[in-house]
């Protein structure tokens, strides 16, 4: 049994019409009863009347403004009025998101669900026990809106019951700030427990339709309100575009049906369509460059450097449009985007691929993924300038300065060497073999107004640091790249190869395997012999590279630490290969490699039994977008001092920053 339900918006997400008559009603009884009141002389009374029906009129016009949107809003959603019949062109998703261990939730603290990203805005569910009710709610976070902005929206909520007793609400909701909105008394916190908890869990879904959206267009490259060039106005909404009817029909197959069907018509509307995202379909029909999502007016207004503020802000609505009106050339441009310039992870962009009917997509995108991902991190620190250092004495950056990559320590360190500025990276394996190596390419970096680099390959085989012993001479640093005493240096570390470190391997993928392969990749100089069609099954990218070339016994397999991707392998043949000193390496290869299967695997044992620290867990679940560690490093940090407890928090990955900074409100 499913309830479909619409109630009212919960006083503490939004103040809406009915919330406002109350007012009125209440204010109206003040009036009557200080009218009644003979003890209050007539000037006094008189001014509070004044007051009190000047309080009366702003809300009367507050009713009347939220009134005319909702007319607004009503009239959006209406397609009788429609002649321009377009294929189902909603804006729609749904979020879907396990809550656990409710019953231990803390009264009127936010529950976060799973971020997701959908049409440049960040949304999740949130729940909420208040006062022995369940509330649940749609946040809504816009990625660099302008100043002002407005989302239309339809929220449908559904709490999934043991027994297919399912409660929906639905509500309209225009949101118009970063906030959540939905349902502060959606069931009865004991029901729930007794009929919507499975072992502890409970399973929210909401439903998001975008009506039409405002403050997030992009600076148009062009205008379609010259009617002197066209011989037709299609309306959407509110907004006319002048177009050519042939020019559209030999792009859309849409265009085409419609035009035919309709020869004398020099008029067309449509409600079904974001005017916004026509807009920017039009210009790219029209050869522009509209599908990069410059928000150039939120740009300006914040002093930002445009060549650094590109956004992935309309591609999806683009894209969208251009799969339901049919237009190819619209759709390769959108794809383009995608492979060489959107910043959005590779499951969003599968995500929009399968949605939007891409061809070859998930080939290419394999392949473009793997090839721009490699075995590198960077690292950024501070020297403070200490008036007591003497010459050869290596400084290092911090009591915090040593970091974990890849199951090694790495630590900066700066010294003064016969009066020159030499920098030094220094690596040290955890639990090596005797004999290892690390072969290495670094780039280090004193960030100054004009940022001084320099590039050096190093082979490690000691516990010793790589220096580069004339980085820049010393006066040059104090007088060109010291701040306020302080030097900025960053290290970009690329590891080409390992040798000597991780566990023993449990099994062989040399020539002793040839019986039983059908193909060779070669990963640097080591050859792996390995079933095409299995590899095959386990991933699109190899999918991609080993059936497009079904003739070649060899492939070779670029920008892979060879270490690394035998680990790899051996949780992909169905190996315990997964530890402390393994798990980073192999989720970087199978990221890199799109395999799903070994990437879970990596995340239930970083979930169930890695010793890592917070911090680096925390670094992980953000960088390969492992939700389930994510929700549990949140849900250890219970306290301020737990944030604060978390290791150079101010030196991290700024999403994993941003992710604290979230948590710490909610726990003030």
């Amino acid at each position: 049994m499913v309830t479909n339900e619409t109630v009212d918006s919960p006083p503490d997400m939004l103040t809406d019409t009915d919330y406002l008559a109350s007012e009125i009603h209440q204010v109206r009884s003040d009036i009557k009863e200080m009218a009644m009141d003979n003890r209050v002389n007539d000037v006094e009374q008189n001014k509070k009347l004044l007051e009190i029906s000047n309080k009366l009129d702003a809300i009367e016009k507050s009713i009347s403004k939220d009134n005319s949107k909702e007319i607004r809003s009503a009239g959006c959603q209406k397609e009788q009025e429609s002649d321009m019949p377009v294929p189902r062109c909603e804006k729609e998703f749904v979020l879907k998101h396990v809550f656990k261990d409710v019953t231990n939730f803390k009264e009127d603290v936010y529950n976060d669900g799973g971020k997701e990203e959908h049409f440049n805005v960040n949304w999740y569910t949130a729940a909420k026990r208040h006062s022995n009710r369940l509330g649940l709610y749609v946040v809504c976070l816009p990625v660099s809106p302008s100043i002002k902005w407005s989302i239309q929206t339809k929220l449908e909520l559904k709490a999934v019951g043991r027994n297919q007793n399912d409660v929906i609400k639905t509500r309209d909701h225009c949101y118009e700030e970063s906030q959540g909105y939905g349902f502060s008394e959606f069931l009865e916190w004991e029901k729930m427990e007794n009929e919507y908890l499975l072992d502890g869990n409970l399973t929210v879904e909401a439903k998001v339709t975008i009506i039409e959206t405002s403050g997030f267009r992009k600076e148009e490259n062009r205008k379609f309100d010259e009617s002197n060039v066209s011989d037709v106005v299609l309306v959407v909404r509110d907004t006319k575009f002048h177009v050519l009817k042939a020019y559209l029909a030999s792009q859309s197959s849409f265009f085409q049906s419609l035009f035919t069907e309709n020869p004398t018509k020099s008029e067309f509307s449509s409600t079904g369509i974001d005017p916004n995202d026509f807009h920017c379909f039009l210009e790219t029909l029209y050869g522009e460059y509209a599908i990069d999502g410059h928000n150039l007016e939120n740009s300006k207004k914040r002093g930002c450097d445009l060549k650094y503020k590109k956004l992935d802000s309309n591609v999806e609505g683009v894209l969208l449009l251009a799969d339901r009106l049919d237009s190819p050339m619209v759709k390769r441009r959108c794809e383009v985007f995608l492979l060489k310039e959107s910043k959005k992870t590779l499951v969003k962009k599968q995500q929009m691929a399968n949605c939007y009917h891409l061809q070859n997509w998930n080939f290419t995108c394999a392949i473009t993924n793997a090839n721009s991902k490699i075995k590198q991190f960077t690292m950024k620190t501070v020297f403070k300038k200490n008036p007591t250092i003497a010459d050869n004495r290596l400084i290092a950056s911090n009591k915090y300065g040593r970091k974990e990559y890849f199951n090694v320590n790495w630590v900066i360190k700066m010294q003064n060497l016969n009066n020159n500025l030499a920098i030094l990276i220094h690596c040290e394996p955890i639990s090596p073999k005797d004999k290892w190596s690390i072969q290495t390419n670094l780039e280090l970096k004193a960030v100054g107004k004009a940022d001084f680099t320099v590039t050096q390959d190093h082979c490690y085989e000691l516990n010793t640091g790589q220096s580069c012993s004339k980085f820049m001479s010393w006066e040059k640093m104090e007088n060109e790249y010291r701040v306020n005493g302080v030097l900025t240096v960053e290290a970009k570390v690329t590891i080409i190869e390992t040798t000597g470190l991780g566990k023993e391997k449990i099994r062989e993928f040399d020539e002793s395997q040839k019986d039983v392969s059908d193909v060779i990749l070669v990963v640097r100089h080591t050859k792996f012999y390995v079933s095409k069609t299995y590899l095959a099954a386990q991933s699109m990218y190899f999918k991609a590279i080993l059936l497009g070339k079904s003739s070649d016994s060899e492939v070779e397999l670029t920008g892979i630490d060879p270490n690394d991707f035998h680990y790899f392998l051996e949780v992909l043949y169905g190996e315990y290969a997964i530890d402390d000193s393994t798990v980073e390496g192999i989720l970087m290869v199978a990221d890199k490699c799109a395999t799903q299967i070994v990437v879970r695997k990596c995340q239930e044992f970083l979930v169930n039994s890695s010793k890592k620290i917070l911090s680096k867990k925390l670094e992980l679940a953000m960088k390969y977008s492992l939700a389930e560690l994510k929700n549990q490093c949140m849900s250890e940090i219970k306290t301020i001092a737990d944030i604060q407890a978390v290791r150079n928090v101010h030196e991290m990955d700024p999403l994993i920053t941003a992710a604290l900074l979230e948590k710490s409100l909610y726990l003030r």
